[in-house]
């Protein structure tokens, strides 16, 4: 636990001694990030079969694979390609180490690649994903790596360029068939389709009739996709946690100040605008219907915890949208940046120690996999 408040700590502060790695394409924002992977990194791929409450049933699942002889046995399964990869890797090495590391890797590098594009309050956004994603990265992993791969798709969105975002969600859902759902996010890669702050109003009571309509939602996709049937009968999926108010009052606070910044960002001449302007206008746009989808299917979870599965996609738009917003709020001079960075860190601190001591995903004790 105090590896992790620590690198959250050197995450925040490190932006305020360098305020460069808010800079988009800045040599010293790309070394800060390979820093912060080299941290997480070594943390998700030390760790024992112990840490992690799906890390023993993976390893498990390998050990059952690493037994077929020719891998186009495995074609018939449910997510064949995820099957396939701890077949080849099966075929290399006895334990999972070497696969659990590969993992991290790729899930890891993925998340803060997207985060070096597209948050433009790196430090913050950054923290946030240590402090409400890192720890589900090594125990929800096969989804992760699914999500990792919608990140991809989702830079393409962003880019409108339908096909290979299309692609990246396909390729996904043979990893973990929920990201299925994700396809519906490629209306916005065609060039038509502007996301603008009329979309954004637009989405507002859609998202509120989601929610009211969570039950016949929820029968309609387990009716589509049979795999999900057999949590039916699982209490704790179909178990409610009950509403969180401090939560839907920060979505609501969030959705008012993303009102505010399409102002400022949609306030020039769409026509007039360079391609540099047009992206980030975009990626504003479809960050801010990522963040609606996450704060609906996150109160909908609250009814029905199966719907958790399909959150998880969308939480970026959360850890990159909420810093930006915020801040400005604040003045911006030095006094006031230093007093900013100071309050965030004390908060994240407090908040990811009470995250960490919850130990919901069984990370604590640490040991090393030699161990």
């Amino acid at each position: 636990m105090i590896y992790l408040i620590a690198v959250i700590i050197f995450t925040i502060l490190y932006g305020l001694v360098k305020p460069e790695v808010s800079v988009k394409g800045s040599k010293i924002r790309k070394k800060y990030c390979f820093c912060v992977f080299v941290l997480l990194f070594l943390f998700a791929a030390l760790r024992g079969t112990s840490v992690g409450i799906d890390t023993y049933n993976r390893t498990l699942e390998y050990l059952i694979i690493r037994r077929y002889r020719d891998f186009r046995l495995l074609l018939n399964l449910d997510e064949p390609i995820y099957k396939i990869i701890l077949w080849l890797f099966s075929r290399v090495a006895d334990e999972t180490y070497l696969m659990e590391a590969c993992f991290a890797a790729f899930i890891l590098g993925i998340h803060i690649w997207f985060n070096y594009l597209y948050a433009n309050e790196l430090p913050f956004s950054l923290a946030l994903f240590i402090i409400f994603n890192f720890s589900a990265t090594m125990n929800t992993t096969r989804q992760y790596l699914a999500i990792s791969l919608f990140l991809i798709s989702l830079h393409y969105i962003i880019q409108k360029r339908l096909f290979p975002a299309v692609i990246f969600i396909v390729i996904a859902a043979q990893f973990h068939t929920s990201a299925y759902i994700c396809l519906l996010f490629c209306i916005f890669a065609f060039k038509w389709i502007r996301v603008n702050l009329k979309t954004f109003l637009f989405s507002l009571p859609v998202t509120v009739l989601v929610i009211i309509s969570y039950s016949p939602i929820t029968k309609l996709i387990m009716k589509i996709n049979p795999h999900y049937g057999r949590y039916v009968n699982n209490s704790w999926f179909m178990s409610s946690s009950g509403i969180s108010l401090p939560w839907i009052g920060v979505y609501l606070l969030l959705v008012i100040l993303i009102i505010l910044k399409y102002q400022k960002v949609g306030s020039l001449d769409y026509y007039n605008k360079n391609v540099e302007t047009d992206l980030e206008e975009n990626a504003y746009g479809v960050l801010s219907i990522t963040f609606l989808v996450y704060a609906a299917t996150d109160i909908t979870a609250s009814f029905i915890k199966i719907i958790y599965r399909i959150m998880r996609y969308f939480y970026i738009g959360f850890t990159i949208l909420l810093p930006e917003v915020a801040t400005p709020l604040i003045k911006k001079n030095e006094k006031n940046r230093k007093i900013l960075y100071f309050l965030f860190t004390l908060m994240a601190i407090g908040i990811a120690y009470f995250e960490f001591r919850s130990n919901k995903y069984r990370i604590f004790p640490y040991i090393f996999f030699w161990q």
